[in-house]
């Protein structure tokens, strides 16, 4: 039973993320990179949670470093198939 409602509450996380992600920042992002967000906010619960922090206080400019490391990261890890046009995946 708490297994279930761990990975509830996981998914809900990552959800809220994703929400948060659209209404705050995909205007700033390309297509490929907001999918390559989404793909980070499933594959680790974690990065769910710092953008989830992140997103109401952090400036355009902190957050925009933050994606760049987590694109890059999903590159590496094969979490995206293909780089995102522009980025350097070891930024």
């Amino acid at each position: 039973m708490m297994e279930l409602m761990d990975q509830y509450a996981a998914l809900h996380k990552q959800s809220s993320a994703v929400t948060k992600l659209l209404e705050l920042d995909s205007g700033n992002l390309s297509p490929a990179q907001v999918v390559a967000m989404v793909e980070c906010f499933y594959q680790n619960v974690s990065h769910a949670d710092a953008y989830l922090a992140l997103a109401p206080k952090a400036s355009h400019e902190v957050r925009q470093a933050w994606f760049r490391r987590r694109i890059g990261e999903a590159i590496a890890r094969g979490y995206v198939c293909e780089p995102v046009p522009g980025q350097d995946p070891g930024a």
